[in-house]
């Protein structure tokens, strides 16, 4: 009888520690758990706030040793790639700046980013940037070319590119819907000009004086809803192909297109009918 009594209590004792054994096992699981999740937030949210304050920090000290650098004698810059955000007037009256290179990555390009450099001979800009804002590249009055890459933005902001007088290298993104107020006003170099069939509105006067400018494409004036008043005065156009149809008047648009009036080609004076 002692024997088997024995027996039990063991049995007995062995599923009391069993039991013990599995909520002490259940409550170090639980313990693991909440000291995994208290991690993930310590590691997955504190220091990636502080890795985005200790950038935010460079990129204020970059922008505010740039201000103070001597900008009438630099000559080159290279962005860094962690700039996401070229601000305003970041370069502005940098006169002797002639090349600069915007890596893939920043998304905006903020007003008068490059107002006034008036030594800037080419510009690329690539995929990411998202937006660029008025007067961007205001007066860059020895620029050249623009090279868009693969452009994401759909407007071409007011003044984006006014009074670039040595612009003649310019294509137009087919992701662009909108070309705002003189957005390229007074490009007194540009000889060419095709509108892709993205574009939507062309802003007041926004070729305005491109004193060059002889050639004028637009690919399907369908899309246009709106074409600004002076949008193309006092160009020298001596023909305007609309949907493939060439035109040399401009009592013949504005007899066939309802959304062109008589501003818009005002002073083209070789073109007929152009008062």
């Amino acid at each position: 009888m002692g024997k088997k009594k024995s027996t039990k209590s063991t049995k007995l004792l062995s599923k009391r520690n069993l039991k013990k054994t599995t909520k002490i096992g259940i409550i170090v699981f639980i313990i693991i758990a909440v000291i995994g999740i208290i991690l993930g937030v310590v590691f997955g949210v504190i220091i990636p706030k502080a890795e985005v304050a200790e950038k935010q920090a460079i990129l204020k000290e970059y922008w505010e040793t740039n201000k103070q650098q001597n900008n009438e004698t630099i000559t080159n810059i290279k962005i860094p790639d962690y700039v996401r955000d070229i601000p305003e007037n970041a370069f502005k009256d940098f006169t002797s700046l002639i090349s600069v290179t915007i890596p893939y990555g920043v998304t905006h390009i903020r007003s008068s980013a490059f107002e006034g450099c008036s030594s800037l001979a080419s510009v690329v800009i690539p995929s990411s940037v998202s937006h660029i804002l008025g007067g961007a590249f205001f007066k860059c009055t020895s620029l050249k070319s623009v090279t868009f890459i693969e452009s994401t933005f759909t407007s071409i902001e007011p003044h984006t590119f006014f009074g670039c007088t040595l612009l003649t290298d310019l294509v137009i993104p087919s992701s662009v819907t909108s070309i705002k107020l003189q957005a390229f006003g007074g490009c007194s170099s540009l000889t060419s000009l095709v509108i892709p069939s993205s574009v939507t509105s062309i802003g007041d006067s926004a070729f305005r004086e491109c004193s060059s400018l002889t050639s004028l494409t637009i690919e399907d004036i369908g899309e246009l809803d709106n074409i600004g008043d002076q949008a193309f005065a006092n160009c020298i156009l001596t023909k305007v192909t609309i949907n493939g149809e060439t035109f040399t008047s401009c009592g013949a648009i504005i007899d066939k297109y309802s959304q062109i009036t008589p501003t818009v080609f005002q002073g083209n004076n070789r073109l007929e009918n152009c008062d």
